[in-house]
């Protein structure tokens, strides 16, 4: 009698058990589901940078550098004034002198008259100037004073990319170039 009493008790629990897994299971469901979602959401948003999103879609070898003189329109970054940002200290470990350096720079968006969102878009740069001068200092502000001058290229393509990518285009884009002066100090 005992060992039945021990087989109905142990039947008992493993039912009990079932039944709080089947119920925890279904609670948990929702949370999982909004949880996939979130990743889902967060994997499709790496995909579109990686496919271009930073840039806006454009391909930098489709965009016309070849601009007429009289199609050409220069936008002066902060009224042409002098930008001073402040560069990533090289510590002293890795040879450099363990001091806060800045750079000067001053920056023009080349811009395409002819293009057809020229028209539209351009006089929204003044607007948006103190976001590209904080595209400016994001860029800019990862290098120190022993190595951005070799990564000059480097931090004009960059700055273009971003710039193309605050004003996405289907048609390619009306900004064809940036021109970047950088002066360490």
């Amino acid at each position: 009698m005992k060992k039945n009493l021990l087989t109905i008790l142990i039947l008992a629990t493993n039912i009990v058990t079932l039944a709080m897994v089947g119920i925890m299971m279904f609670s948990v469901m929702g949370t999982v589901n909004k949880s996939t979602e979130l990743v889902n959401a967060v994997a499709a948003a790496i995909e579109l940078e990686q496919s271009g999103g930073l840039g806006g879609g454009v391909d930098p070898n489709t965009v016309d550098t070849n601009v007429p003189i009289a199609d050409q329109d220069i936008y002066h970054v902060n009224g042409g004034e002098t930008l001073t940002i402040t560069l990533t200290v090289n510590p002293t470990a890795n040879g450099g002198d363990g001091r806060q350096h800045y750079a000067q720079v001053t920056m023009d968006i080349l811009m395409n008259k002819s293009h057809e969102s020229y028209a539209e878009n351009s006089g929204l740069l003044a607007g948006v100037d103190s976001s590209i001068v904080a595209v400016i200092h994001d860029v800019i502000g990862v290098y120190n004073i022993d190595n951005i001058m070799e990564n000059r290229e480097t931090i004009r393509q960059q700055i273009l990319q971003k710039l193309w990518g605050m004003f996405p285009d289907q048609t390619g884009t009306f900004i064809y170039n940036v021109s970047v002066l950088i002066t360490p100090a």
